[in-house]
């Protein structure tokens, strides 16, 4: 079942599920939660507009560089659209050079990502650590399964908001007349991005025995419009700076040091 079918409620609505008929709502458990993948929140960084500057870029790659550094095995970065992966990564060399860097592409066929896939599992064999780049709601982040618990983090940059546009505009004012103006702003703008995170941190999960850590840099992530809109099971460890990160980080590793055993 997918784990982003949340809320059902919003399901319930979009779907157009007569009120007058008995509606049964629940809301399970995941038991890929807890200690094998803890949720980090970075606080200092963010993608809204108004803040983007160059110290704000340099604390985004401090954050990911204390990820890499203790992180023993492939990373997953994922950032809201192409432009600003490109933006992040720029020509890599602040990227330490032991780490391969495989990149997502537009329209990228199924080959060459089954190709990647294969890479990965002999990159782990000799002993040489990846980051995978893509975007949220893109093929790495949504449309791959990663089989034996290849990758041991996830990194998501930004909230992938809808860009305004006539056809968004025109979706929230008809869900405003049907569902009222709150509503309307979380089915159309922070549920859909907040959803596209869940798909992308679920990737490494795969089974319950799966391990990954997960850091979302995002410091609105913790507003209450986009907390509200995140499962209540996950718990959010907030991090102040790229040096907590970095210890989180390496202590989660020192807990579970090995990938999950394939059965």
């Amino acid at each position: 079942m997918s784990g982003t079918l949340f809320p059902p409620e919003m399901y319930a609505d979009l779907l157009r599920i007569p009120k007058k008929k008995e509606i049964i709502m629940n809301e399970y458990e995941s038991s890929f939660m807890g200690d094998k993948r803890p949720v980090l929140v970075a606080k200092d960084v963010t993608t809204k507009y108004t803040e983007r500057n160059p110290q704000n870029t340099e604390k985004i790659r401090n954050h990911i560089l204390s990820v890499v550094n203790n992180t023993p095995g492939h990373i997953a970065f994922f950032a809201p659209s192409y432009a600003m992966l490109q933006d992040i990564l720029g020509d890599a060399t602040w990227l330490p050079g032991f780490i391969e860097i495989k990149e997502e592409e537009n329209r990228m066929s199924k080959r060459k990502i089954t190709k990647i896939l294969d890479e990965l599992q002999e990159f782990r064999i000799n002993k040489k650590q990846v980051l995978l780049a893509g975007v949220l709601s893109g093929k790495f982040a949504e449309g791959v399964d990663y089989p034996h618990n290849i990758l041991d983090a996830v990194i998501c940059l930004g909230l992938p908001l809808a860009p305004p546009s006539a056809r968004q505009n025109a979706l929230k004012e008809y869900y405003s007349e049907r569902f009222g103006n709150n509503k309307a702003w979380r089915y159309t703008s922070t549920q859909p991005a907040i959803n596209s995170i869940m798909q992308a941190i679920g990737r490494p999960i795969r089974k319950s025995e799966d391990r990954a850590i997960v850091i979302l840099l995002e410091k609105r992530i913790m507003m209450r419009q986009f907390r509200n809109c995140l499962p209540k099971k996950i718990d959010i460890i907030q991090s102040p700076d790229d040096n907590r990160t970095g210890r989180l980080t390496k202590s989660f590793f020192k807990r579970h040091p090995e990938p999950a055993i394939e059965r």
